[in-house]
């Protein structure tokens, strides 16, 4: 049984949410849903002006968009991860893309050895002003688009989502610059 994902449009040119599934059209924006055959959701942003993407999430996450151009993945109410779009210089290491207080524990190139595209396991602590030892995880693609200096950061929380889950998510994403 295929369980439709919802996704949720917010902040674009109107206050209201834009709600689509297989069955309902955006009423705005250029990011659509699909389910596929093989029960994931296909979300692409078809819009060339700002850097067009396109990946499968579980059909049970919805995706909201911010009015920033983020989308931002929960399932059961509980945020799981997202996609964000940040400033690149390609002089500079992918690693300055990284959250603040993180470092990465695992790295794997995505997409063959000639690409820039990583897969990171990061650990984040809080300040050492903090005086917190905890640790926290999580996974990051970045998928760098040089012609247009930006990068895309799809992004998951551990333990929400497995390692091996958001590698296959990060595997299906496509950035497709004009």
């Amino acid at each position: 049984m295929l369980i439709a994902a919802i996704l949720i449009l917010t902040g674009c040119s109107s206050n209201q949410n834009s709600i689509i599934s297989a069955t309902t059209p955006p009423k705005f924006g250029h990011i659509t849903s699909t389910p596929t055959e093989h029960g994931t959701l296909l979300i692409e942003n078809k819009d060339k002006e700002h850097l067009p993407y396109r990946l499968e999430v579980p059909s049970t996450w919805i995706a909201t968009e911010t009015a920033g151009g983020m989308l931002v993945f929960t399932e059961n109410g509980q945020s799981v991860g997202g996609l964000d779009i940040q400033g690149y210089d390609s002089t500079q290491h992918i690693i300055n893309l990284l959250p603040n207080h993180s470092g990465p524990e695992k790295t794997v190139k995505l997409n063959g050895e000639d690409t820039e595209d990583v897969f990171m396991t990061l650990v984040s602590e809080p300040p050492a002003a903090a005086n917190d030892p905890t640790k926290t995880y999580s996974y990051h693609a970045f998928f760098p688009v040089r012609e247009k200096e930006r990068a895309f950061d799809l992004y998951f929380k551990s333990p929400e989502v497995s390692e091996s889950q958001a590698l296959t998510i990060a595997k299906s994403f496509q950035a497709k610059p004009d």
